[in-house]
């Protein structure tokens, strides 16, 4: 998507990059989704008309992510064997709620994870309905129970020798 903003725009990579870090960092996911409009150097370009100038942008996102969304080999599989011999499933993730549920509604996880567990969503800008997503119908999970993790939790990794 910011290759595609980029040549929208013309800005500075440099430039571009380092104010989505910025963003990132602000709101500590590099999945936030209204990156594009907090842009500086894409404010200055653009004004309220972001949104519009950088659709292609954002379909493009949305057409690599629509080929490339699905489970590695063989792991469906052997969640239904875990799943058909009485097993318990937790998973765990560091992304934001939002995200996650999308990722397991459209990977098709819901009846396969008894338990997910994710930090909440980041905060919104000011301007953003207050609904979340959780709040609809459309969006919940009719078999996992999803629990947030506690602020700041990180997953800990432990190298072996």
């Amino acid at each position: 998507m910011i290759g595609k903003v980029i040549e929208i725009s013309h800005a500075d990579q440099e430039t571009v990059y380092s104010q989505c870090s910025i963003i990132h960092q602000k709101y500590g996911t590099s999945e936030y989704s209204h990156l594009l409009e907090e842009l500086p150097c894409l404010q200055e370009l653009y004004g309220d008309d972001i949104l519009t100038v950088m659709a292609p942008a954002i379909e493009a996102f949305r057409d690599v992510r629509r080929r490339v969304l699905q489970l590695y080999p063989t792991v469906e599989e052997t969640l239904k064997v875990l799943k058909d011999a009485g097993i318990i499933i937790a998973a765990f993730t560091e992304s934001k709620a939002f995200y996650t549920n999308y990722r397991f509604r459209k990977l098709g996880l819901d009846s396969l994870i008894d338990y997910l567990y994710s930090p909440e969503d980041h905060s919104m800008p000011l301007e953003t309905p207050s609904l979340r997503y959780y709040e609809l119908d459309t969006y919940r999970f009719k078999k996992t129970i999803h629990r947030f993790t506690p602020e700041g939790e990180e997953a800990q990794s432990r190298a072996f020798t």
